[in-house]
């Protein structure tokens, strides 16, 4: 029945997915998310030099930030925690060539203004885990949670995500937004999801290529979701995501990075007896 449903979903898609695939929401949920996308390649990268390169190196014994400086130049770089001034690695990758490494970096060269703003911002928001006001982050069995500071045209925000332990599936969810000021004042927290989904890399032998769940909170796709898609799109042999709400569908083609948005009840119904069965 919900292969039947796909394949009806599929043709809605192909039959009314332009009218929606510029919209100017999609595109700025997509453009963040492939930012995040890029600088959450570059510490991963970074972090697997590292534990393969560096025999006795502890990427978790220091905290790490990672930023662009320009359109496709990536930078990642160890800092100290007791001593968040001092540099332990700094990497630099070159996004537009499949994250070819530059450089990498193990002396001790300072930071810039951009890199003490993203490294206070990411303390202040790992404070506020630690001391959970509110009861208001979950922390799951078998995840740990990770932050990524960002500060751009967008503003001053920290992204929180519950990361699984173990490979073999995509995890969306248990993730966070805090926002802070211009001076690095935190300002608010937000709740990105409710629950965790789970989608194994791999789908049963004739499955769709589609994956998708139902959103509680959000009336489409968030920056977090996307980037987590992307960030494992080399793993997966399906293609393709959905969310849903009530009254609205979004669907996000992984490989070719295009995002439509459905205001249609119709498509929002095949939606939600699709994916009416995925969270953890």
């Amino acid at each position: 029945m919900k292969t039947f449903g796909v394949m009806v979903f599929i043709l809605i898609i192909s039959a009314f997915a332009d009218i929606y695939a510029q919209g100017s929401r999609t595109s700025k949920y997509l453009s963040e998310a492939i930012d995040l996308y890029k600088t959450e390649k570059a510490s991963g990268l970074s972090h697997s030099f590292l534990i393969n390169k560096k025999s006795g190196f502890t990427p978790d014994a220091g905290g790490y930030i990672s930023y662009a400086s320009e359109l496709n130049t990536i930078h990642t770089l160890y800092y100290d925690k007791s001593t968040p001034e001092k540099t332990v690695y700094k990497f630099t990758y070159d996004a537009a060539d499949n994250f070819r490494m530059i450089s990498v970096d193990s002396s001790d060269i300072g930071l810039t203004p951009l890199e003490k703003e993203l490294i206070d911002i990411r303390k202040k928001a790992s404070a506020l885990l630690k001391e959970n006001p509110d009861d208001f982050f979950t922390a799951y069995p078998g995840f740990s949670f990770k932050l990524i500071p960002v500060s751009d045209i967008r503003g001053k925000r920290v992204y929180i995500v519950s990361e699984p332990l173990y490979d073999g599936s995509v995890v969306l969810g248990g993730d966070y937004l805090l926002k802070f000021s211009a001076g690095n004042t935190f300002v608010s927290k937000e709740k990105l999801h409710d629950k965790l989904y789970g989608f194994p890399f791999k789908r049963a032998a004739g499955s769709a290529r589609i994956s998708g769940h139902i959103h509680t909170k959000n009336s489409h796709f968030t920056v977090t979701e996307l980037m987590t898609l992307l960030l494992h799109q080399d793993k997966l042999d399906w293609n393709s995501h959905g969310v849903v709400t009530e009254h609205r569908g979004s669907f996000f083609k992984i490989d070719q990075r295009e995002l439509y948005e459905f205001r249609n009840d119709s498509v929002s119904y095949y939606l939600n007896e699709m994916f009416s069965d995925r969270a953890y």
